[in-house]
């Protein structure tokens, strides 16, 4: 085994450990995780900036596949409250939506501003 061999075992070990190790403590994090995403709604039009293109949908999967440590989903949306049409029931337990009328006050809705709006996810109970 020639000294290239060698270097190149000592990485993949070291690799190895490195990965292990953050996979160790982010499955026995001491503090839940909770993921905020702010969601305008399932609207269906033609212009780009604001067609909706199942974006959530597979965030939330990769979520539930990649990501077994985060604690509880919230989705902050438009008033009213509804809930997306490709929902089951893995995400009604560990998905709760919001809607901009419980944290953000009466007199300043209503709101588009995303800015505005995500100066109030730390309001969502």
């Amino acid at each position: 085994m020639n000294v290239y061999n060698k270097k190149l075992l000592l990485v993949i070990l070291i690799s190895f450990i490195i990965v292990f190790l953050i996979v160790y403590f982010i499955n026995n994090s001491l503090f839940p995780i909770d993921v905020v995403y702010t969601w305008a709604g399932e609207n269906n039009s033609n212009n780009k900036r604001f067609s909706y293109n199942n974006e959530l949908k597979y965030s939330l999967r990769s979520i539930f596949k990649f990501a077994p440590w985060v604690n509880h989903i919230y989705i902050y949306m438009n008033a009213p409250k509804k809930v997306p049409s490709w929902f089951n029931e893995q995400y009604k337990k560990k998905i709760t939506i919001v809607d901009h009328t419980e944290t953000i006050l009466a007199n300043y809705m209503p709101n588009t501003n995303s800015n505005a709006i995500e100066t109030t996810l730390s309001e969502i109970p």
